[in-house]
């Protein structure tokens, strides 16, 4: 608030730096916790930056894991790890994409339901694991991107065009048994990363 203090937009008076009791609610489940922000003395009217809201948005991420009975982000750790899997080959092989589970195990991201149950499966059952397909990672690096291929078992002769939304970048791959051609050039195989 640089340096100075706000005014209440409801009485005008300066507002100071506290902690306040707030009661947040989940469906079922009430939780008191200590709330930092800029509070009038005369009003009660309070003001939160992104950094303070954080303390509210946790809170309410605990009561929903809790009320939805959904994985918390150390089982999730534990169950992936359990698995034999990195975060990046979690995403792939059981969904959400390759940055998924960082956002799931670091809290930042509440997995589903359906998420949830599935893991609880494979945990039991990790055999199941096979069930799901094995991604075969393929990668073309040049100095300005990376394009993976996901899951890519691929034909004799196939061509892979590639978009951006609705937007056609205009390269295509082109796979003609072990060459691979990108753009109508060559390609070193070499830089393919299975």
């Amino acid at each position: 608030m640089s340096g100075s203090c706000p005014l209440c937009p409801e009485d005008g008076s300066r507002m100071e730096r506290g902690l306040r009791l707030i009661a947040l609610s989940c469906k079922t489940e009430t939780k008191i916790v200590g709330m930092p922000g800029w509070y009038c003395s005369r009003c009660d009217e309070g003001i939160h930056t992104p950094e303070d809201m954080k303390v509210s948005d946790k809170a309410l991420a605990e009561m929903k894991t809790r009320v939805d009975n959904l994985l918390e982000p150390s089982e999730i750790r534990r169950i992936r790890l359990q698995l034999g899997l990195t975060q990046r080959d979690a995403g792939h092989r059981i969904g959400g994409g390759v940055n998924a589970f960082q956002k799931y195990e670091s809290g930042e991201v509440l997995p589903s339901k359906g998420l949830s149950n599935l893991l609880r499966i494979l945990e039991r059952h990790p055999d199941e694991l096979e069930k799901i397909n094995e991604p075969d990672i393929y990668e073309y690096r040049d100095n300005i991107d990376a394009i993976s291929f996901v899951n890519a078992d691929f034909p004799a002769s196939m061509t892979v065009k590639f978009t951006h939304g609705r937007q056609d970048w205009g390269q295509e791959i082109h796979l003609i048994g072990s060459s691979v051609w990108f753009s109508g050039s060559r390609v070193d195989p070499s830089v393919i990363v299975a």
